[in-house]
């Protein structure tokens, strides 16, 4: 898959500041049950690639979050294990929300909306042993 070109300008800043924003969001995933780390890894991942190569070469070559984002590069597929983690989670969170907040109708639908698409996502992702 070829390297996309840098960018250059107004449009260099924007990736970069979004690229900031997704790995804070990354990180807090990583420690947080209910926020999805992965997501928000690929989204610097694309950011960082089109705004800056040193950056992005240095989140490739980090200890926690370079193999999740070299294997996603390499198959476009999450690893075994990580699925079912996921799917858990998003299903244990929802049906939290549901439960113990007194949430509003509309808000209620939202939560559960949401949660379904999210699911749909996660089980379209592929699995491959590599």
């Amino acid at each position: 898959m070829p390297e996309p070109e840098e960018a250059t300008g107004w449009r260099r800043a924007m990736h970069l500041t979004l690229a900031a924003v997704w790995f804070s969001l990354a990180v807090l995933g990583a420690v947080l049950p209910g926020l999805p780390c992965t997501g928000f890894l690929l989204l610097t991942s694309y950011s960082l690639c089109r705004s800056s190569k040193r950056l992005h070469q240095r989140l490739l070559a980090s200890r926690w979050f370079g193999p999740m984002l070299l294997h996603w590069r390499n198959h476009r597929a999450v690893r075994p294990g990580v699925k079912a983690k996921a799917l858990a989670t998003l299903v244990l969170m929802v049906a939290m929300s549901l439960t113990f907040a007194r949430l509003p109708t509309p808000a209620w639908w939202a939560v559960a909306g949401s949660g379904a698409i999210g699911a749909g996502c996660i089980i379209r992702l592929r699995v491959v042993d590599a």
